[in-house]
């Protein structure tokens, strides 16, 4: 096997310094998915082929990992994917072959990859139900590893609840707030705040429970 990765919404596959030309083949459960090859660097006799099918993206390059002017560029082939369903799990299956010198196979085989979207930005959705009684959910997407605290205030600017206190990995993430304060007593109606702090990001929106 050759190593294979998810990197944010990319699929990087690394591949040995012996190798100078890749076929690779994805195939993938969703008609909507959209997978792409990001080529940074190309030079003029690189040969890249790109099919996509329904389902299928072949992909081929030829002397893409050569040196440019003795500078040695990293032997990796990246794919953009997009158009999966936030929270949807999705297997990729990679063919690949990969040749040396005079074309001489020197890696092939077949690898599954859990594809898992990740969100591009930093947000914080609306709760919902809103109004609420007793139990309400608030969704957050965190684009990069982060330290989050997501905090309940009243209207007074007190605050009433902690929810997240904790470094957390990129993601769609969700927490409930069942109308409780920190002592675990329940609060009254009315309306209250519910803040995120993400790294940089902060957003505030506010929530109304009904009894």
């Amino acid at each position: 096997p050759i190593d294979m990765y998810q990197s944010g919404n990319q699929i990087i596959v690394d591949l040995p310094d012996e190798v100078v030309a890749s076929e690779l083949v994805l195939d993938y459960p969703r008609e909507d998915m959209i997978i792409s090859n990001n080529t940074d660097i190309q030079r003029e006799n690189d040969i890249v082929i790109s099919k996509v099918h329904e389902k299928e993206l072949v992909f081929q390059q030829v002397n893409g990992f050569a040196t440019v002017d003795g500078e040695i560029f990293e032997k990796e082939i990246i794919f953009n994917v997009s158009g999966v369903p936030a929270n949807q799990n999705v297997q990729l299956v990679i063919d690949y072959q990969l040749m040396g010198e005079d074309n001489q196979v020197l890696y092939e085989g077949t690898q599954q990859i859990n594809f898992t979207p990740m969100p591009l930005e930093f947000a914080l959705s609306q709760n919902y139900p809103n109004p609420f009684n007793p139990v309400t959910h608030i969704k957050y997407d965190l684009p990069e590893k982060s330290d989050v605290v997501l905090l309940i205030y009243d209207i007074m600017g007190r605050e009433v609840a902690t929810l997240i206190n904790q470094q957390q990995e990129p993601g769609y993430r969700s927490v409930m707030w069942d109308g409780l304060n920190r002592s675990g007593q329940k609060v009254s109606a009315g309306m209250y705040f519910y803040t995120i702090q993400a790294g940089k990001f902060r957003q505030t929106k506010k929530m109304i429970l009904l009894k």
